[in-house]
C-alpha cells in the first residue's frame, strides 16, 4: 500500500508491505515521493545476445566486459574484451548477463 506524503504520520510518502510467511509488516519511507518514467532515461543503446535460447555458444553484438549470473545473483561466469561466450557448461535454464555499464540481457540455456 503506498501512502502518500499528505497522510502520512512523518510527511513522507510510505510504502507499506505486508509479508505473509512471516506475517509481519514492512514500512518504508520514501525521501523522492515522485514516481514517473519521466525520470529516468532509457538506454539507448544496449548490448545483444545472440542466439537465444542457447545450447553451446553466445555472441554478443559488440565485444566487452561480460559477467553472467544465476537467479540467485551468485556469478557464474565473466569474461574480459570478448564477442562471445562459451555457455555449453552451464546448466538448463535462466541467467541473466551484465555489461560493464551495468546494462542486462536474459539467457536462456537449453
Amino acid at each position: 500500500v503506498y501512502i502518500p506524503a499528505a497522510d502520512s504520520p512523518v510527511n513522507l510518502g510510505m510504502l507499506v508491505i505486508s509479508n505473509e510467511v512471516s506475517g509481519t509488516l514492512s514500512i518504508y519511507n520514501l525521501n523522492n515521493d515522485v514516481f514517473s518514467v519521466q525520470d529516468f532515461d532509457l538506454a539507448s543503446e544496449g548490448f545483444q545476445l545472440y542466439p537465444n535460447p542457447a545450447q553451446d555458444r553466445i555472441f554478443f553484438n559488440r565485444p566487452g566486459d561480460y559477467s553472467v549470473f544465476d537467479l540467485l545473483g551468485r556469478k557464474i561466469l565473466e569474461v574480459a574484451d570478448a564477442s562471445s561466450l562459451n555457455v555449453n557448461t552451464l546448466s538448463t535454464g535462466t541467467y541473466v548477463v551484465v555489461d560493464a555499464s551495468g546494462a542486462t540481457q536474459k539467457l536462456l540455456v537449453q
